[in-house]
């Protein structure tokens, strides 16, 4: 029976592994693997061996490393949660049985734990309010940059919940974050296989700079900006004039004040001649 990516109830599970909504990340609950390792960022060398692995994955058709870096930062950055079963299928341009992807359950566990490792090393440092710095690589594959790669794969991240990033976009001030990400993406946008307008080495530098600058200010825009925290809508609601009471003694003194005045001055009655 093949294995497919499947939620279950509240907590979204992928292949054994629970799927922590409040914190977005990925914990084991079935021994498959001790959940500290999962916590670990990637090595050099398991990053190069995912990403050699995500280059042959689905006959060539997979994301690539940097791809599945951009793609997993938008979907972490967004302000909604998309579930494994939904984006995972993006990650292999359609493929949703595990047996077609991988050679056995020892490959599947193996790459899907790399993963996840990646994922909660950008939840992770975002959450602690640290820079995440991208995985983009000096060299270019089939003609195309790695930051363009990686700008193509936040853009699909993005496509998958479109309507709830449309208030960032709208907003006039907050939308320049975007600028560096749809620059380095090119004008055609997340068609894989297409080559963008190649971009001045110069250019390419400050939009570099821009999107590493832009990657946390998407991420705190996203948890601020668009919904008012406890601490803005307690501030709210103490804002509003409540009436001062008064101390007992000058209430008391106040309404003797008010008695008095309100009393009518006595008339005297002329005496009557004798």
């Amino acid at each position: 029976m093949p294995h497919r990516f499947v939620e279950a109830g509240p907590a979204r599970c992928l292949n054994g592994k629970k799927w922590n909504r409040k914190l977005r990340t990925f914990s084991v609950y079935t021994g498959l693997m001790p959940q500290p390792a999962l916590r670990q960022p990637l090595t050099d060398d398991e990053i190069e061996e995912l990403g050699n692995f995500l280059l042959d994955a689905n006959h060539g058709n997979a994301m690539t490393i940097d791809e599945l870096d951009g793609f997993f930062c938008a979907l972490i950055c967004g302000p909604e949660v998309v579930p494994p079963s939904e984006y995972m299928p993006v990650v292999w341009r359609g493929q949703t049985e595990l047996s077609g992807i991988f050679a056995s359950v020892e490959e599947a566990n193996h790459f899907l734990s790399s993963m996840m490792r990646l994922w909660n090393t950008i939840a992770g440092t975002l959450a602690e309010g640290e820079p995440y710095k991208p995985l983009i690589f000096d060299e270019d594959l089939d003609g195309v940059a790695s930051a363009t790669r990686w700008a193509v794969g936040f853009q699909q991240g993005m496509a998958l919940r479109a309507d709830a990033w449309a208030p960032l976009i709208r907003d006039q001030k907050a939308s320049i974050l975007l600028m560096p990400f749809l620059e380095l993406a090119g004008d055609d946008g997340p068609v894989p296989g297409t080559v963008p307008v190649e971009i001045p080495e110069v250019m390419r530098e400050m939009l570099l700079f821009g999107l590493m600058a832009g990657i946390p200010a998407i991420y705190d825009y996203m948890r601020v900006g668009l919904r008012p925290t406890r601490k803005k809508a307690a501030k709210k609601k103490s804002a509003k004039k409540k009436p001062v009471a008064k101390p007992a003694g000058s209430r008391l003194k106040a309404a003797e004040t008010k008695a008095a005045s309100s009393r009518k001055p006595a008339v005297k009655k002329p005496k009557r001649p004798l």
